[in-house]
Parts: structure tokens; sequence; C-alpha cells
């Protein structure tokens, strides 16, 4: 009976949990802990102590209800701050579970992802984790809903203030650390370092970023004099354009590398700037790889990411936790948008022939995958597919034309079919047979006039036949056109 007893009481208990990650799953997807782990990783040693010990933030912490309101100036090191304030709590708290910690890092880039209501599942999410079981109040939300939370709306005021900016003992901490990058003549001569600390740290405006760039363009300098000139620049007032100006010489240098290295810098850019969403460092080295035209993806044609990282001068970042490479700050995108037009003249148009080319592989010619299995093993393979089947016609329309690859892919009805099922389908959908949870009968037509690719839609009319053509209970192309018009 004990057994018995025991066995019961492990399957309730594995119920429960289950039932609790289901709940957690069900309040948001976004997951930061990654990001955090990731930030703190990059952080130089020592960095942020004046922020923890400040007047400001000990009364915050010893003040119920209080509040802690820290703006900065771009670049000043808001994130990294953050992440230290969050680290620090989360070690202070460890074992407290009446005390709540949640954060939230937004992203340029994620704006579809992080509206309100996305970023207060979050944070409710993280609070109810922090308990040994998820509240009742949450297991009922789940009950009721399941499929939306209500938007919350609060109002901070009466906290205390403090502006986050990048100290210059801080920003001279981190040069010191990565001081050993320079040549060998700087690491050789303690009197240039000093002098390298004092100017970019006093001319930086507390400005971390700008420190960093600052930095990575003094690596490749071969003499004391290079360095010297280049700190004079830096000793220039500050003004608006300083920023464009670092950027440009970034440029400058990325410019100056061996032809296959420059080119390399540029389609990565190109990439990042003009992506719709994030990409991990895989998606970005199939996407490197891809060669318009070919069928197929020839493995020995994938870069290696540290190589991407090495010659993209100091403009893009990877995390490591997460996978996720991307533009070093959101200055960053905003100066290669602004220079889009220079820098990349037909990155769209370029970016959806290759996508057109890594949806039409062959190994998408057999149709859809009938099982699991096969299909997880189609995306281990080709793990931009997900995007490329999403995204394509986001790059198509910037381009401004209509492209022949594309109606062979649409009238292609076997790749076309693939591509269809990765878009639907998720893992979390059902726990068997979860790759065939997608919409069947769907044709060329229907896609073009749910996407607006209109040259494509007057195509697939010449057809009669297909315009009535209809998929999951009487979807047509009319009405598909209709609800992207309204």
């Amino acid at each position: 009976m004990t057994a018995t007893k025991q066995t019961l009481e492990h399957l309730n208990q594995r119920q429960e949990s289950d039932e609790e990650s289901c709940i957690l799953d069900w309040l948001s997807a976004v997951d930061y802990t990654s990001q955090q782990r990731d930030l703190l990783d990059r952080r130089q040693e020592g960095t942020g102590q004046r922020l923890l010990a400040s007047e400001e933030c000990t009364h915050w912490l010893c003040t119920p209800r209080a509040t802690l309101f820290c703006p900065g100036i771009p670049c000043a090191g808001k994130t990294i701050c953050s992440a230290i304030v969050v680290g620090d709590l989360t070690s202070r708290f460890e074992d407290k579970q009446d005390v709540g910690i949640a954060y939230i890092y937004c992203n340029f880039n994620r704006q579809d992802k992080q509206r309100a209501q996305d970023l207060i599942s979050s944070l409710l999410k993280q609070l109810s984790k922090r308990r040994t079981s998820v509240p009742e109040a949450v297991k009922d939300l789940y009950k009721r809903y399941k499929t939306a939370l209500t938007q919350i709306n609060h109002l901070f005021k009466g906290g205390a203030f403090l502006e986050i900016q990048a100290h210059e003992d801080d920003i001279r901490r981190y040069l010191n650390g990565n001081m050993f990058k320079l040549p060998g003549f700087v690491n050789r001569n303690t009197t240039m370092q000093e002098e390298i600390m004092t100017v970019i740290s006093h001319h930086v405006q507390g400005m971390f970023l700008l420190a960093q760039l600052y930095f990575e363009s003094l690596i490749g300098r071969r003499s004391a004099k290079s360095i010297r000139t280049a700190l004079k620049e830096f000793s220039k007032e500050f003004n608006d354009y300083t920023y464009d100006k670092a950027y440009d010489n970034a440029m400058s240098r990325i410019q100056g590398q061996l032809s296959e290295q420059t080119e390399l810098a540029m389609q990565t850019l190109s990439w990042l700037a003009c992506a719709r969403r994030p990409l991990t460092s895989l998606e970005l080295q199939h996407a490197l790889a891809i060669e318009e035209g070919e069928s197929s993806l020839d493995a020995e044609n994938l870069s290696g990411i540290e190589d991407i990282h090495a010659v993209c001068a100091g403009l893009v970042t990877v995390e490591n936790e997460s996978g996720v490479i991307r533009l070093v700050h959101y200055t960053t995108q905003e100066y290669l948008e602004r220079k889009k037009e220079l820098l990349f003249p037909s990155a769209e148009n370029k970016i959806s022939a290759l996508c057109i080319t890594y949806i039409s592989f062959d190994t998408s010619g057999s149709g859809i995958c009938e099982s699991d299995e096969a299909f997880e093993e189609r995306l281990q393979s080709y793990p931009f597919y997900p995007y490329v089947v999403r995204h394509w016609d986001h790059h198509l329309k910037p381009a401004g034309n209509m492209r022949p690859d594309l109606m062979n892919f649409l009238k292609d009805q076997a790749k076309f079919d693939a591509s269809e099922q990765a878009i639907h389908v998720s893992r979390h959908s059902s726990p068997n047979d979860w790759s065939q949870n997608f919409p069947r009968q769907k044709t060329g037509l229907h896609v073009a006039a749910y996407r607006g690719i209109e040259e494509a839609v007057s195509y697939f009319l010449q057809d009669q036949s297909a315009v009535n053509s209809c998929y999951n209970g009487g979807w047509t192309a009319l009405k598909w056109a209709i609800l992207i018009a309204e």
C-alpha cells in the first residue's frame, strides 16, 4: 500500500508540474534568462559597483514600494547596468520566495513581439516561477481564458531618479581588460596604454558603445603615430555626428580588408539590417552560404561564426547563451538604415532572390514530411527554412519586381506544400503528429492573394478553374484579398 501511495503521489506531482509548465508557457513564450546571462558574461569584471553602492539604489532597496527610475543617454551602458542590478537582486534574494524579481530587455528588432501584453505576460510568468507553485489566481486565469491576458496599465509615481551613464572608471576598466587586443607595441608601452584609456574615457561623454567603437578602431593600427592620430580625432568636440563618424570609420576599416573579408562583412551587415526578426548564428551562416540559383546548399560554403564576427569591425555581437547574432546597438541599425542606399543599394532584391533559392532547394521537392521525425530532420538540415518561408515576401516587396524564380516556386506544388507545412506547424500544437497540423489544398493563388503579390495573382487568374479553389473550410483567394485589403 505504501509503495502504491508513493507512486500515486509521484504521478500527482508530475501531473501538477506538467500543468504548471503549460500555464507558464501559455503566459509567455519569451525567456530573458539567456540574455541576462549573456549580458553578465559580457560585463567587464568589477563594473557597475558605483551604481549598486549609490545612495539612490540603496534607498530604493530599503524602502517599501519605492521606484528607482534610471534614464540615460544612448549607449551609456543602461542594458549592462540593468543586468548587473538584476544579478545582484537575484543573488541577494535567492532563497526568498516572497520577493518577486522580474525583468524585460526590449529590442528594437522585436517590436512585433514586445507589445504591452507580451511584456506584462513575461513579468507575470517570471514572478510565478519564483513561487513554490503557480498562484491560484493565475491558474484561474488559465482555466477561464487560455488564449489572452487582460492588459495591465501601471503608472510609476514618486520614485527616486538616478540617471545612468558610463563612469570613467568603468570605461577605463573595460579598456584595460581588453588592451591585449591591441598591437604588441602598445602592450609593451604602459604610457601609451594610459594615454589611450585617458583620452577615450574622457571624450565619450558617458557612452559605453562609443568607447567600444573607438577602441575597436585602434586594433588595426600599426604604429604609435597612427594610434595618436586616432586619439586626436577622438578628442574633437562631441556633436550629433560623432556616432556617424565612428560608424563611418568602422565601415572604412571593413572596406580596407581583403576583398573576400569585405564581402563577407557587407553581406552580414546587409542581412542583419534587413532581417525581419533576430537571426541565430546558424541561420545567418546558412543565409550567407546560399548561392543564387543553386539547387542545394554546399556545406563547404558555410563561414565560421568567429570569422563572421571578426570581419565586422565590432558592429555585430553574438549572444552565446541564445545563439542570436545581432547588430551591436540600435544606433547601428539606424545608421545602416540611413546609409542603406549607399552601402547596400540592392540588398532587398538580393535577399529576396536568396530566400527564393533556399525554399526552392531540391530537398523540398519531395513535398511535405509525413512524420514528425522527417520534418524535424528537415529543419535540422535547413535551420534557415522557418525564417525564409515566413519572410520571403517581406523582402520581395521592397525589391519592387516580380521574379520568374518565385513563379516557378509557387507553381511547384510539392515545394509549395513543404513551405506551408513549415509556416503553420508548431511543436506544441499536439503531443503526436504535430508536424501534420496545417491546412491542406492551399495553392499559389491563395498565397499570392494573402501576401499581396498582384503580378502573381494576375498570372494565376488566367486559369479560370483556379479562381474558386478553396481550402480549410471555404477560404478562397478572393476572401484572402478582401481580408488583406481591410
